[in-house]
C-alpha cells in the first residue's frame, strides 16, 4: 500500500511538470525544433595589476535556454505547431514553471 501511494505521488509530480518546461540542457533529447533565447551579457574577468590597480577585462558570455510547451510523452507545441520528441538519454534535467 505504501509503495502504491508513492508511486502515485511521483506519478503527481511528474504529470504537474507536463505543462511548461525550461530545459537548459537539451543534449538528452532530440527535438525537430525548438525555440530558443539567447542571453549575452558582459562579466569582467580578472586580468592581473597595472601599477598595483587591478585590471579588469570585459567579456561576453552567452546563455541559450529553450522552451517547449508539451503536449504528452512524446510530442510539444511551439504556438500552433507541433512537433515530436525522441529522448535518446535521461529524463530532462531541469523543469521551471
Amino acid at each position: 500500500m505504501k509503495k502504491l501511494l508513492l508511486g502515485i505521488a511521483i506519478l503527481g509530480l511528474l504529470g504537474s511538470c507536463n505543462n511548461k518546461k525550461l530545459i537548459s540542457d537539451c543534449k538528452n533529447y532530440k527535438v525537430a525544433d525548438k525555440y530558443e533565447r539567447k542571453e549575452t551579457f558582459i562579466i569582467n574577468q580578472y586580468a592581473g595589476e597595472i601599477n598595483g590597480s587591478p585590471l579588469y577585462i570585459p567579456v561576453p558570455q552567452t546563455s541559450v535556454y529553450y522552451y517547449i510547451t508539451f503536449e504528452n510523452s512524446n510530442t510539444y507545441s511551439i504556438g500552433q505547431s507541433k512537433y515530436r520528441l525522441v529522448n535518446v538519454g535521461e529524463k530532462i534535467k531541469e523543469c521551471k514553471f
